[in-house]
Parts: structure tokens; C-alpha cells; sequence
């Protein structure tokens, strides 16, 4: 199947740029002469450009056109995932298979770069996760789910990843900028509470004892033991019950 034009003049523009060996600062020609080059109109030339701008590849000033930027993976992957849960185009259960990788495979650097200004951070953010006792209503497991990825957070960042770092942030934002909680939100009843705050202290705790081993085995333990969609609690039927 045939790419669309816009896509095949971004690929054009990133072998135009690669076969001339362009680094970070140097011009592009103008527009008149890229567009003899590739063989594209001004709209679909700006239209790559303007793509390739967004992915933070390029940058440009008016009347100064087009300079290389030095590629950033952390930038550019920030930039696409802030505009996706913004705009609430992205799904919640993409986010947390993300999560759940970066988390496995970053856990033990967490552990082993864990500092004491760390752990006092994991323990604070453990103890705002455990004054959340019940789940009752979504505005409850909005807080509790926000409380979560803070203290998922604290756990990773000495880990110093920062795919893992614009992943939990993309995570927060998507509750934050959502004014309804998504149907792949797993509910959660007072027990499926207590069980993931104590499966959260247990990690806490291989932080304080600099036990990585145990806390991969423990993180594996946990994302693996989150409750299944058919066994979650529907509170909007429980509401509706109870005004029968």
C-alpha cells in the first residue's frame, strides 16, 4: 500500500538530511530549492517540515528558515505523548503495558541509585497512598489511581529513566485532563485496596533494606496480581441501586 504524500516527503526530508550528513545547526536550503529537489509542492513541503518541527528535528524563525536540531528521544517521545493524552486519543491500557516494561526493567537500578532524600520520598508518598482506605465512588478512585502513580514514581525515579519518567507523567495527565474515568479502569472494592497498598508497602520496604532482587520479584508479583476487569466494581450500578 501506497505511503500518503505528507508521509513520503517526511521520509524524503530524513534522507535528505542523513545522505548530506546535516548536523545540529545547519540550514536547509530554501524552500525553493528543496521543493526542485523532491519534486513536491510548497503545501506538502511545509506540511513535512512542519512534522518534522513538531518531532523537534528542526526548528525555524521567520525569514531565517530551517536549522537541524540535535535529536532527542526524551523530547520528542514527551511531545507526542502529552499532545495524545491531552487530547484523549491515546488508550489507557497502551499507557499502562508501557508502564509495566519500563517499571520491570527499572527497577533494580532504582533500588541500587536509591539515596536516603529517595526513600523518604517513597515513604511519604506510601504514607499519602495509605490514608486512601476505600474506593466508594470514581472521584475516590480518581484520588487513589493519582495517589498510586506519585508513589510508582517516587519508587522509579532513581532509576533516572526518562521514557519511565514521560510515561507516568503522560499516566497522570490522562486522569487529570479526562473530566470522566475511562471503562478500562479496573474498579476496586475496599479489600483490592487494601491488598495493593500492602503488595506497595512491600516494595517500600525492599527500598529501605537495598534489596533489588527482591523488589523485581516483588514489582513482577504486583503488576502481574492487578484485579481483572470482570471482577471490578461498578459503582454507577451500586448508586443506581441504591435510589431504587
Amino acid at each position: 500500500m501506497q505511503q500518503p504524500l505528507n508521509f513520503q516527503i517526511v521520509g524524503r526530508l530524513l534522507d535528505y538530511i542523513r545522505s548530506r550528513h546535516l548536523q545540529e545547526g545547519d540550514l536547509l536550503p530554501p524552500e525553493n530549492v528543496l521543493m526542485q529537489e523532491l519534486q513536491v509542492s510548497r503545501v506538502v513541503l511545509r506540511e513535512g517540515l512542519s512534522y518534522l518541527k513538531a518531532l523537534e528535528l528542526v526548528s525555524s524563525r521567520r525569514g531565517s528558515g530551517y536549522r537541524i536540531r540535535s535529536g532527542c528521544l526524551s523530547g520528542s517521545l514527551a511531545a507526542v505523548m502529552h499532545a495524545l493524552t491531552r487530547s484523549g486519543l491515546i488508550k489507557l491500557s497502551e499507557l499502562q503495558e508501557l508502564r509495566r516494561l519500563l517499571e520491570i526493567g527499572a527497577i533494580a537500578d532504582a533500588v541500587t541509585n536509591a539515596n536516603a532524600q529517595d526513600r523518604q520520598e517513597i515513604a511519604q508518598a506510601l504514607e499519602d497512598l495509605e490514608k486512601i482506605e476505600s474506593v466508594c465512588d470514581d472521584e475516590s478512585l480518581k484520588k487513589f489511581t493519582l495517589a498510586e502513580l506519585r508513589f510508582h514514581r517516587a519508587l522509579l525515579r532513581p532509576a533516572r529513566c526518562k521514557a519511565l519518567e514521560i510515561i507516568n507523567q503522560a499516566l497522570e495527565d490522562f486522569f487529570t485532563f479526562r473530566n470522566e474515568l475511562s471503562s478500562e479502569i479496573i474498579r476496586m472494592d475496599s479489600a483490592a485496596v487494601k491488598r495493593t497498598n500492602l503488595a506497595h508497602k512491600a516494595l517500600a520496604d525492599a527500598f529501605l533494606l537495598g534489596e533489588a532482587s527482591a523488589a523485581v520479584l516483588l514489582m513482577l508479583q504486583h503488576l502481574h496480581s492487578q484485579p481483572a476487569a470482570e471482577n471490578s466494581v461498578d459503582f454507577n450500578a451500586d448508586s443506581a441501586d441504591k435510589t431504587r
